[in-house]
């Protein structure tokens, strides 16, 4: 063994920084893990499962534990000192006494029990978890939390991080889609009155001439989070030719899906059945439902049903499952010898009879069952065309299905662009063909459509009745894709413009052109248009975004002359209610319009901003510039009709506006949110009306099974607020009906939210008081979330005593309890002169906000910017079908990123402090965001410090040993060696001043070291 000093000369010091990646996944049904958490971090890096217990675990609030001397280390004094006197020598019975008697699992003293049954270490145990939470309705250590992010860690870090500010980008989309738990049948119906006192008389949004339809969409949503059709097995009963019956299968058990099943006729004939579940042909052969297909021969051998349609009335025979039999004629489609059954024609189970020997059927054939049946496995719906744009007898602009579809999942991944024009404008989306006679997608708008469909009466130009159909165009296949932003424009000039070639533009490039020989297309007059129910139409009177219209609009109603029957839509009762203007007045006193008399059938499943709608023809360079930035001022004379961005504005007109689920008043808004409901009772409802404002005539519209009624009826449960407003259907709807926008292909004009006045600190009360920042700063871009309550509504002297956690809230009574009114826990009662969470916790900024807190254990120094993501995929009230994913922008913002096309990471919807591990949620538009479940994913930084020590082994030195068991080896004994001498080096010592080894390393094996051989050895050393 040798010792010598080694000096600083033979240290070596670096830092590595490295970047961990970390993955966390809160509870869900999907997870495999008991506790529902993946992605979880021990406290605790080195662990052993034989490791005991040193000291009692006591609990941390037990204090008497404090003054107690029995611990491990008093007890080896005491054993200590014993022994120095010889009078104990079973040291390690005193100790194994000592911690036999532990509980083996948390530490606690019990019957004395081995040192080998006491389990590890509890503490070793514990990890830690991305933490989520929300402001509670009563001051918390949440509360505290929140405060000192908004108050103190926002302004020491916003020299660093630009956004970190208690406020949102005005930058949004409007939210169409559709499922199981929200209405189908919602739309927003903008009022458009004719201005009769212009000659000719005008009608608001609806182009004389020329026009473009400007607009970017996202189609998002997928088909097969539709639920699917999981009805009871029904069994078919086939008959042969001769009346017989041939077979009686069951779907699920008795049917290959594949091989099809050979059944003999009457006539001893073998004819081979096959059933399919996947239906990709209408009657009119378009993609439009699934459901149960039966023909002859094996799958797939049935060529696609394309023929002309023929209606023919069959008898049907059903058993339903209690046994009930019935015979109903009904009338179906016939393409050759297919027929299409298009109605429900039995229960959740029993039999069908469809009877060949009806010479209108003539089976042997293949008939579609839409609805009432299961194939041994879930029959998901088709897409559905859906309406953007849809002024009555004017124009409709349609999302249709495209023939792409996914490899990974067999979802449709490609869609169209449908426009239909003057009366054609009148034909359902849904049931316009898209297909030729052979099954190929139609490409050449000259030959979309011949002849009427979805039940118009056909134009006959002898008679001059019916409904023409011929003015329906579409853009290429599949020029749209899914889960991309594209800028759409529709243009056409009048026959003036190149020759009356319209076109339609995507994404700054020409798609497909379609050519209308006229003046003007879209009617302006229509007193003397004639339908084929031979009635007189009344004028549009609105433009429908995201439903289509079917349903009368006609001057002859019996009930009430001259009644414009679109109009009803804005009834006096429904206009005071929701604050709409008809024309010049409130209601113009038109009746309601009964339930029953129209329907919106055509959802629109699709993200949607920046609609606007032209009175010209916009050249290429004008759309592309459009397609680009948004408008920043409107001017008269500019040709525009109709936009909708959707920016927050401050103004509404006044309407009925809940405060709690029971009470409501007459006011306006001037917040994203309802902050009466937010402050006073806890609950979330987004300001719909004002996301929606149109900015070229300042109007609002009716939100058709969109809005929040009072609850008038006795409850017998008591519940929170928000489980009162999520369990309307068309509440949920309407807080998902606007959302953060991802488009990074575009920035809007936010120039057009100023109100004429130049300021740079906006006062409180001004127009622009909502455009600022924490600073007071004026910025058009951003939504302020603070001070949205007076501090001098405020009762300085009063505090509710179970906000300070010192009672429940059921013992808050008396003055307090009067003043407050209406409370989280008692929500029913009249509010009172102060908002209750406000005076609890006296705290006026957003509270529709959500924390995300990781431990540094996540990260170490700090989360590495551009890798931060939180991905929710199933915001609250949507039954999954929303699903939001954020990402840090490297300056502190977080921004959504769902769209496959490039984002607005400028879009800041949340913030995220790197160095805390603390990110929040601030947009008011995402409801309660991750509370079903969230995935967090982030890099961290962390700094890995290394000292790497050189030993030198010189030659001549390190030849000998102050072992007293060394001896000098020699290669061998032969006498012919003449090697010298050597020495093996087994391992390093590394000594303090002191001479006690402070660390050591090992040699693998040992190094044979010669008088002449020289050696560095190179020791590295992690902190």
């Amino acid at each position: 063994m040798a010792i010598f000093e080694l000096t600083k000369d033979h240290f070596e010091n670096l830092s590595l920084t490295t970047h961990p990646r970390r993955e966390f996944v809160s509870a869900s049904v999907e997870s495999s893990q008991p506790s529902g958490m993946t992605g979880t971090v021990h406290v605790f890096a080195q662990r052993s499962p034989i490791e005991k217990e040193a000291q009692k675990l006591r609990a941390f609030s037990d204090a008497a534990s404090i003054f107690e001397d029995e611990n491990l280390e008093s007890i080896r004094s005491e054993l200590v000192i014993s022994a120095s006197d010889l009078g104990v020598t079973d040291i390690f019975g005193s100790i194994n006494n000592y911690m036999g008697s532990l509980d083996p699992n948390t530490g606690i003293p019990t019957t004395p029990v081995s040192i080998n049954s006491s389990g590890p270490s509890e503490r070793k145990k514990k990890v830690v978890e991305v933490l989520r939470f929300e402001p509670s309705v009563r001051f918390t250590s949440d509360t505290s939390r929140k405060n000192v992010t908004r108050q103190i860690l926002f302004p020491y870090y916003r020299s660093m991080y630009p956004s970190l500010h208690w406020a949102t980008t005005n930058y949004h989309s409007l939210n169409f889609f559709t499922a199981s738990n929200v209405p189908s049948d919602s739309v927003l119906i903008y009022p458009a009155a004719a201005i009769t006192t212009e000659v000719p008389k005008v009608i608001p949004y609806s182009p004389p001439e020329g026009f473009t339809f400007d607009f970017y969409i996202n189609p998002r949503y997928y088909i097969r989070d539709e639920e699917p059709n999981t009805a009871a097995v029904a069994t078919i009963t086939i008959f042969d030719d001769g009346g017989g019956q041939a077979v009686a299968a069951d779907l699920d058990t008795d049917v290959p899906a594949e091989d099809g099943f050979t059944i003999t006729d009457s006539n001893g004939t073998s004819i081979v059945y096959y059933f399919d579940k996947d239906v990709h042909w209408s009657a009119t052969g378009n993609v439009t439902a699934s459901g149960v297909l039966i023909g002859i021969g094996t799958l797939g051998a049935f060529p696609p049903c394309t023929d002309v349609a023929e209606q023919v009335e069959i008898a049907i025979n059903s058993v339903n499952g209690h046994g009930n039999m019935g015979t109903n004629t009904i009338t179906v489609n016939r393409i050759g010898n297919v027929i299409h059954l298009t109605q429900n024609i039995l229960g959740p189970a029993g039999n069908v009879t469809i009877d060949p020997g009806d010479t209108n059927l003539g089976l042997p054939s293949e008939a579609i069952l839409y609805s009432g049946f299961d194939f041994g496995g879930p029959i998901y719906p088709e897409f559905k065309a859906g309406t953007i744009f849809h002024m009555s007898s004017s124009y409709t602009v349609s999302l249709v299905s495209g023939s792409s579809t996914s490899n990974y999942d067999e979802e449709l991944d490609g869609f169209r662009i449908m426009l239909q024009l003057s009366s054609s404008a009148e034909v359902p989306p849904s049931t316009i063909p898209l297909y030729d006679g052979s099954g190929n997608i139609i490409e050449n708008n000259e030959h979309l459509i011949t002849a009427g469909y979805g039940g118009v009466e056909p134009y006959d130009p002898m008679t001059g009745e019916g409904t023409p159909t011929d003015l329906i165009f579409a853009s290429s296949d599949n020029s749209l894709k899914r889960d991309h932003w594209h800028h759409v424009a529709i243009r056409w000039g009048t026959d003036a413009v190149n020759n009356g070639t319209g076109s339609f533009v995507i994404d700054g490039k020409v798609d497909s052109e379609f050519v209308i020989q006229s003046g003007s297309v879209i009617p302006q007059e229509f007193d003397n248009h004639i339908t084929h129910l031979d009635e007189e139409l009344g004028d549009p009177s609105a433009v429908f975004i995201g439903n289509f219209y079917e349903g009368r609009n006609n001057l002859d109603v019996t009930a009430m002359p001259n009644q414009h029957y679109i109009g009803g839509f804005f009834d006096s009762a429904t206009s005071v209610s929701e604050g709409l203007i008809y024309g010049d007045n409130v209601g113009s006193g038109l009746d309601a319009l009964e339930h029953g008399t129209y329907a919106f059938n055509h959802p629109l499943n699709a993200e949607v901003h920046d609609l606007k709608v032209w009175d010209h023809y916009r050249s290429l360079e004008q759309v592309v510039t459009s397609s680009m930035y948004g408008i920043s001022s409107i001017n008269q004379g500019d040709g525009l009709l109709f936009y909708v961005p959707p920016f927050f504005v401050k103004e509404t007109r006044e309407r009925d506006v809940l405060l709690t689920p029971f009470q409501n008043m007459t006011t306006t808004t001037d917040d994203p949110f309802n902050v009466a409901m937010s402050f006073g009772v806890g609950g979330h409802l987004l300001n719909l009306e004002n996301f929606c404002r149109e900015f070229v005539r300042k109007d609002y519209p009716r939100l058709l099974n969109l809005t929040a009624s009072r609850i008038d009826v006795q409850v017998q449960t008591p519940l929170e607020a928000n489980e009162y407003l999520f369990a309307t259907s068309s509440i949920r709807k309407r807080n998902l009906t606007v959302l953060p926008c991802d488009n990074g292909l575009f920035f809007p004009g936010f120039r057009l939210l100023s109100s004429g006045s130049i300021t740079t600190h906006p006062v409180s009360g001004s127009e622009t008081e909502k455009y600022t920042n924490d600073f007071g700063s004026l910025d058009y871009s951003k939504i302020s979330l603070t001070n949205l309550i007076p501090e001098e509504t405020l009762y300085p002297g009063l505090i509710q005593v179970d906000s300070l956690g010192e009672g429940t809230p059921e013992e808050a009574s008396g003055t307090m309890a009067a003043i407050m009114g209406a409370s989280p826990e008692n929500p029913g009662i009249a509010p009172g002169s102060v908002l209750t969470i406000f005076q609890r916790t006296r705290d006026g900024s957003s509270n529709e906000v959500v924390f995300f807190d990781a431990s540094n254990l996540f990260y170490g120094n700090a989360i590495q910017p551009n890798t931060y993501e939180i991905y929710d995929s199933d915001v609250t009230g949507s039954d999954g079908k929303v699903r939001i994913r954020m990402r840090d922008n490297g300056i502190g913002g977080l921004y959504r990123a769902d769209a496959k096309t490039p984002h607005a990471k400028w879009a800041d919807a949340g913030s995220i402090i790197y160095e805390e591990g603390i990110s929040v949620i601030k947009s008011p538009v995402i409801p309660y965001y991750g509370k079903e479940q969230f995935e967090v994913k982030m890099a961290g930084d962390q700094n890995i410090h290394i000292m790497e020590i050189h030993v030198p082994c010189d030659a001549g030195t390190i030849n000998s040993s102050s072992n007293p068991q060394f001896e000098k080896l020699y290669a061998s004994n032969f006498a012919s060696e003449n090697e010298s001498e050597f020495v093996y080096i087994t391992g390093l010592n590394f000594h303090d001043e002191n001479l006690n080894v402070v660390a050591r390393t090992n040699l693998a094996r040992p190094i044979i070291k010669r008088n002449s051989d020289g050696y560095v050895f190179r020791v590295k050393v992690d902190f």
